[in-house]
């Protein structure tokens, strides 16, 4: 009887811990540790609201700040949850939430953009498909 959730952050990676991989849940960017085993990988609901309403971007598009591989990598990482979040409502069919989410993915790639490197859509390299 777990009192409170226990979370994991992506960063470290599912590979980190194998025998927990059948236990966690994608929240954002955060995997929340399930007490059972579970089939369902990602909370769409919870990384949906996550993205959509809590998740606040910006200051990478200003000029003169420094932007070094973490921050560059902590802006991929971004860009990659917005991307399963889309490929989730997609394959729900949930085309309205879709629309709502790639508008906001626009207006957060603006605010995080890294103008040092190449920018990620989703995962592939702007321009490329």
């Amino acid at each position: 009887n777990w009192e409170r959730s226990v979370y994991m952050s992506i960063s470290m990676g599912s590979d980190i811990l194998p025998f927990l991989r059948d236990h966690l849940v994608l929240e954002g960017l955060a995997y929340r540790i399930s007490p059972t085993a579970t089939t369902q990988r990602i909370d769409v609901e919870r990384l949906y609201d996550n993205i959509m309403h809590r998740f606040r971007y910006g200051g990478l598009n200003m000029k003169g700040i420094y932007v070094d591989e973490d921050v560059k990598r902590m802006a991929n990482t971004h860009q990659l949850i917005m991307g399963v979040l889309i490929d989730s409502l997609l394959q729900r069919g949930d085309l309205k939430r879709v629309a709502e989410g790639n508008a906001a993915g626009e207006r957060a790639l603006y605010r995080i953009r890294v103008v040092d490197g190449p920018l990620l859509l989703y995962g592939t390299p702007a321009g490329t498909g």
